[in-house]
């Protein structure tokens, strides 16, 4: 995760000629732990970086929606719900408050980076280009594009849970939203459905319920609940 946000500055830094980015940005924007995050963040300066960041988001999103094929633009309904920036029934606690806002930051620079990545994959499957097998350039920002999205879909999930009125919420990480990364990997257990008996008593009957759920729905071979 820590290699994937840092690339994403990179790369975010190297489209100069779309974005703005200033030299230094403080590592509690991108540091991993929140607990220390925000124990070293200043929230007062938070609303210059977040229209840093979404002032950069929009350029590149604008960007990348001309390179993309017809059917496949980014379109983003910019209309606001008509609602205040913490709600009435938002946990009332300073420190949830406080809290929201370092989230608020942290998640406008993981829209940012999102938007770089995405340009470095146009970048990339230009048509008519070919990427060598030994080349791992593309896997590479598929794959920073996919921890910098969880990065960014945990921080949304705190704000909304403390704009719900939670106010103590899981801290933002890779468990706390479900995601590829933290998926149960149930195949070496299917994989012995073939003989049941070499499966550990204990898991046998998540095997069984796993080979009735992908058996075959026929006239035949009904399933009965």
């Amino acid at each position: 995760m820590e290699g994937a946000l840092k690339r994403g500055l990179k790369s975010l830094r190297s489209q100069s000629e779309t974005v703005r980015l200033p030299k230094n940005i403080p590592t509690w924007l991108y540091q991993l732990s929140f607990v220390h995050a925000n124990g070293s963040a200043d929230p007062w300066v938070a609303g210059d970086w977040i229209k840093v960041f979404r002032d950069s988001e929009r350029a590149l999103r604008r960007k990348a929606r001309h390179r993309a094929p017809p059917g496949a633009e980014w379109n983003v309904d910019t209309a606001c719900a008509d609602l205040p920036a913490i709600p009435p029934w938002a946990a009332d606690d300073d420190g949830a408050q406080l809290r929201m806002i370092v989230a608020i930051v942290r998640m406008a620079m993981g829209a940012a980076l999102e938007a770089a990545l995405v340009n470095d994959a146009l970048n990339l499957s230009v048509p008519g280009d070919r990427i060598e097998d030994s080349d791992g350039a593309m896997a590479r920002v598929y794959n920073d594009s996919f921890l910098v999205a969880v990065w960014t879909s945990s921080h949304a999930h705190y704000v909304a849970a403390v704009q719900s009125g939670v106010e103590e919420p899981p801290f933002p990480d890779i468990s706390t939203i479900p995601n590829a990364a933290n998926e149960l990997d149930l195949s070496d257990l299917f994989a012995r459905r073939s003989c049941p008996r070499q499966c550990h008593k204990p898991a046998s009957p998540l095997l069984h319920v796993l080979m009735r759920s992908t058996y075959a729905l026929t006239d035949s071979n009904p399933i009965y609940i």
